[in-house]
């Protein structure tokens, strides 16, 4: 999320019975629902299966999301659009490859690495003056 952008969070607090404050914010999948903003899950496939369980509403038909802890249903407007990235199974570090009843849910987009000449083109674009590498 941008500085310039205001997060769509909602708070809850509560006295415990010793007087300590106790207090909830929704996450940031939840607080993007609500507003109807986007949201990029990265590294999708180092997610674990309870996460990827709670993802099925949002992705299937019911376009909702169940917080068990709040006991309440919240629907995704039609605004709200979920994108997810994960990188290649063989780069190990826990990475996993996701089912795919569940990856047919999304439109795939492979990228290739990208050469150093291709990373001082996007530097150079944000960049008035970028010294080239041994220059």
């Amino acid at each position: 999320m941008s500085a310039g952008t205001k997060r769509a969070t909602s708070s809850h607090s509560s006295r415990t019975q010793s007087g300590r404050c106790l207090c909830r914010c929704d996450g940031p999948l939840l607080a993007a629902i609500k507003a109807g903003h986007w949201v990029l899950l990265d590294e999708l496939n180092l997610a674990g299966q309870s996460v990827l369980e709670g993802l099925n509403a949002v992705l299937d038909h019911r376009a909702e999301v169940f917080i068990p802890e709040l006991g309440q249903t919240f629907q995704c407007p039609p605004s709200f659009h979920l994108f997810a990235a994960q990188n290649p199974l063989q780069e190990g570090g826990g990475r996993k490859g996701l089912p795919k009843s569940f990856l047919n849910r999304f439109s795939r987009v492979h990228i290739q690495l990208l050469l150093s000449q291709d990373l001082l083109f996007i530097a150079g674009q944000s960049t008035t003056r970028l010294c080239e590498p041994n220059s």
